[in-house]
């Protein structure tokens, strides 16, 4: 499961996050201005592997709140979120900063589109880092099957299926077997 952390002075935007995160079923925290704090003890975590924050009418107290954010947890994949055109030297300290994606848009629609793909992107990289093995116990444990008997299928024993069943849900972010079987079909669906 990604874990996501949003932040926007908009309260347009937040509802579009919430919206969003809801129909994806995306663990998250929605913030506002007065609670910055929270967005960022939240971002921080190690298990947040995302932020998107709206950072327009923020100019250059932006690029000190990404620095911080990054010089806390440098994994972190962040989403910049500014609603209009934005000055090419800004965007350039931005992409300076590490940011993996910017997006500027006019409207809500435009919003939800962009932030579904970057999201999507991001949720794609953390299938593919499984291996053709783990991709292959996470299709049985999505077909119902138990340990013993991916294991006996597969050849191999109890305990080497347990591994890679550990494996699979440190990658996908979730023991659950729900969001497990989500995540083999949605590898199904990316190779046809």
């Amino acid at each position: 499961m990604i874990t996501a952390a949003a932040f926007s002075a908009s309260s347009e935007v937040r509802n579009l996050f919430r919206g969003f995160f809801r129909e994806s079923h995306i663990s998250h925290l929605i913030s506002c201005s007065g609670l910055y704090q929270a967005f960022f003890d939240h971002v921080i975590k190690d298990s947040t592997q995302m932020a998107i924050i709206d950072i327009t009418g923020m100019n250059s107290s932006a690029l000190s709140v990404i620095n911080r954010i990054y010089s806390y947890n440098p994994k972190l994949d962040i989403i910049i979120l500014h609603r209009g055109a934005i000055e090419e030297n800004f965007r350039k300290a931005i992409h300076d900063t590490g940011v993996c994606r910017i997006i500027c848009c006019d409207s809500s629609i435009c919003v939800s589109r962009d932030i579904s793909s970057a999201v999507s992107s991001h949720f794609a990289d953390s299938i593919y880092s499984l291996s053709c093995r783990e991709q292959q116990v996470l299709r049985l444990i999505s077909e119902g099957m138990k340990t013993n008997e991916i294991a006996e299928i597969m050849g191999i024993s109890s305990t080497t299926v347990t591994v890679y069943r550990k494996k699979i849900a440190k990658k996908i972010g979730s023991n659950n077997i729900a969001i497990q079987t989500r995540t083999a079909i949605t590898i199904s669906l990316s190779r046809l």
